[in-house]
């Protein structure tokens, strides 16, 4: 007996070793040790914590090592445009914004070349077609991020509708209604500014511009589905409605005196404390927010509020399944090969897990139909942080925040309360939110022209918003910022609306 029991000991372990090294001969990507240097930006909620089990397991798989430079958010722009501008050394760089200027000069490596190094990748391609819009004068410059499994919803607004209760108002289903509202509560609660803000005054326009009406993406410039068009937003008198609102909110004291100047971690904890008690941004963030109020004030909750109409219109925007933020590979890369392999890795199905979840039987398990579901136990120790969720990813260098380029958003679920599973399910059922439009692709001369464009109107226009939200100038001096960029502004849609009709 004690010799069967040795014999199937050892034939147990050695099954176990036969399937590690299995498992990693499938993954590696290169016999030889190879150092990647990847450029990613440190998201304030959600630091990059280097060296963890995550990273050394990709290493231990694939061969390649990471040598991660996470930059700071603040400096994002700023520094990686100049590591780009410079040819700076580095092999990869995520959430690159920058991919059409520099496309076909040199910088960028064109991966259109490599796709037999990135089946997963490819196949991603064929699967979603709209992706070949990607393709810059033949060239694919850049790998976007997509998504396997993504939670509907949009910028919104979330209110706090203790307080709305307090004013015996109801709840406002227009913008006017909403400022009398907020008004309300002002009156109500004088030492508070209802209407929060973070990351500069683009970012009201960018979240708000599209439920009045108009647009602000790419930098004014927007899909209008109504006319089956691009537009540039700040033309519109739509845009001169929304400017106007948030003058009367700023005159009678509802937003935020510094809503140009704070930042989201300031931003957070102003919602937190009950100093602001109205957003339109990720509504994702009120979770948060309830758990701090609740521990002073049991009634105080922020919920989903419908968008607000603005005459005759209704309308939100969901985030696209797929964020499409661009990862580049440098054109003078030593190892093209390598990074693409890499990169296809993190678009596999387990490279998925791997780079959402983290490690089968570390921090995930799968279930009975082959679905991960991350581990009690993993995350217990985080359920006491001021963001459980992203304090775990952060851990592991997980989700998009971390090293996630193909992105399972069932890595969330165990973090979400009853209250967010009902608030995704009330955001997926808006029957006035609009699908994002994928922008076309522009050839190098187009977007060499854009990016002079927008950078000559951006500067126009950012001198120029907070003069009339404050009140320094009236609304209807913005005709004349907007005879200022008329001929920009319609070149811009002129060379959008041809590159779309391609």
């Amino acid at each position: 007996m004690k010799k069967i029991l040795a014999l199937l000991l050892a034939l147990t372990m050695m099954l176990a070793l036969v399937s590690a090294v299995a498992e990693e001969s499938e993954y590696k990507i290169t016999d030889e040790p190879v150092t990647l240097v990847l450029i990613r930006s440190d998201n304030a909620n959600q630091p990059m914590q280097l060296g963890n089990e995550v990273l050394t397991k990709i290493e231990e798989l694939t061969g390649v090592k990471l040598e991660i430079q996470a930059i700071a958010g603040s400096d994002w722009n700023t520094k990686t445009e100049m590591a780009i501008a410079s040819g700076a050394d580095y092999d990869i760089m995520y959430d690159c914004y920058y991919v059409s200027n520099y496309a076909g000069q040199g910088a960028y490596l064109d991966v259109s070349q490599y796709w037999d190094e990135m089946p997963h990748i490819k196949a991603l391609f064929e699967q979603y077609p709209d992706l070949n819009k990607l393709y810059i004068d033949g060239a694919l410059y850049q790998i976007p991020v997509l998504g396997r499994y993504v939670n509907r919803f949009g910028r919104s607004p979330q209110i706090r509708v203790d307080l709305v209760e307090e004013t015996g108002l109801g709840m406002p289903e227009t913008y006017d209604e909403l400022l009398e509202v907020l008004k309300a509560i002002k009156e109500n609660h004088p030492e508070m500014y209802p209407i929060g803000n973070r990351n500069g005054t683009t970012n009201l326009m960018v979240c708000y511009a599209y439920s009045f009406g108009t647009g602000f993406e790419s930098s004014g410039v927007y899909w209008e589905p109504e006319a089956n068009e691009y537009r540039f937003g700040p033309m519109s008198e739509e845009f001169m409605t929304m400017l106007q609102w948030f003058a009367d909110a700023y005159e009678a004291g509802v937003l935020d005196p510094d809503y140009a100047v704070t930042t989201s971690t300031a931003w957070q904890q102003n919602m937190s404390s009950g100093y602001n008690c109205f957003f339109y941004d990720n509504p994702t963030f009120a979770s948060n927010y309830n758990l701090v109020l609740a521990t002073t004030d049991a009634s105080a909750k922020f919920a989903p509020l419908p968008v607000p109409a603005s005459g005759d219109t209704q309308r939100g925007l969901y985030y696209s399944k797929h964020d499409m933020a661009a990862t580049v590979i440098n054109a003078k890369t030593k190892y093209p090969e390598v990074c693409c392999r890499f990169m296809d890795f993190l678009y596999s199905d387990f490279g998925c897990d791997l780079s959402c979840f983290g490690i089968e039987g570390l921090t995930f398990e799968y279930d009975e139909n082959g679905t991960p579901v991350i581990k009690e136990d993993a995350i217990a120790e985080y359920m006491t942080a001021s963001d459980p969720m992203r304090a775990f990813f952060g851990k592991y260098s997980l989700a998009k925040l971390g090293i996630a380029r193909y992105i399972d958003e069932h890595d969330q679920d165990p973090f979400l309360t009853e209250e967010s599973t009902e608030w995704y399910k009330t955001w997926g059922e808006w029957e006035f939110m609009d699908e994002p439009v994928m922008n076309p692709s522009f050839t190098t001369a187009e977007s060499e022209e854009l990016a002079d464009l927008i950078t000559k109107i951006s500067t126009t226009l950012e001198m120029e918003y907070d003069a009339f939200i404050t009140g320094k100038r009236p609304i209807s001096e913005w005709t004349q910022v907007q005879d200022s960029i008329r001929a920009d502004a319609e070149r811009v849609c002129e060379i959008y609306n041809t590159a779309a009709a391609r």
